[in-house]
């Protein structure tokens, strides 16, 4: 995506409440893109009057009648991601197969709880859900470890899971969705990978997961 220099800073956006002027087309139909940059960090919102629900408050000015808003933040718990948890009707957890990656995850289900508290209106039991990134079948000592782990914290996972995949590193390097990469590939009389399968098998079950 190429995105105009003279695009609305992403945190004038949010505290102006004009995601609008900060929104971009992509080449893929129906799909727009408010891409983040440098402005936005703690700090930019941190003296802002209700800063925990900043996100919440933009969003619902967006003119356009869009029939899902996905909200990617990066890792860590912090302002904006806590401004993400108070905007967000369900959240979607990466977590690798192993230790640092499982105990980060709990961190932010801790938080995104306390949180919840002032949304009386969220089911918290059906709020959150652990997608398993970077998984490898062959690992079985690993897995059989993680799993054990997650069923002892209760954690609730997607069926689906990520596996490690060259074609996803491949499709970010060339620009292209993971989607348009397999198609290519196919075209080309090449191994698609499995990045887009699996992406194809969770799109299908986070629609289910949404709608209830």
């Amino acid at each position: 995506i190429e995105v105009p220099e003279d695009l609305l800073p992403l945190a004038d956006a949010l505290k102006e409440e004009r995601l609008d002027d900060a929104m971009i087309e992509t080449p893929i139909s129906g799909l727009s893109l408010i891409p983040g940059d440098l402005s936005l960090d703690e700090q930019s919102l941190a003296h802002e009057p209700l800063r925990d629900t900043i996100l919440k408050r933009a969003i619902a000015k967006v003119s356009h009648p869009f029939d899902y808003v996905v909200i990617d933040t990066p890792p860590g718990i912090n302002l904006i991601t806590l401004n993400a948890i108070m905007a967000a009707d369900r959240l979607i957890i990466p977590c690798d197969a192993d230790r640092e990656s499982l105990e980060a995850a709990s961190r932010t289900i801790e938080a995104a709880l306390e949180y919840l508290e002032f949304r009386p209106e969220v089911d918290a039991d059906n709020f959150y859900r652990i997608l398993i990134t970077m998984h490898d079948h062959r690992d079985k000592v690993i897995n059989h470890w993680f799993e054990k782990q997650v069923k002892l914290l209760g954690l609730p996972t997607f069926r689906t899971k990520i596996h490690r995949s060259t074609s996803i590193k491949k499709a970010r390097a060339h620009g292209r969705s993971i989607f348009d990469y397999a198609e290519q590939q196919k075209r080309k009389g090449s191994d698609p990978g499995r990045g887009a399968k699996d992406y194809t098998a969770f799109t299908r079950e986070i629609l289910a997961y949404v709608k209830r």
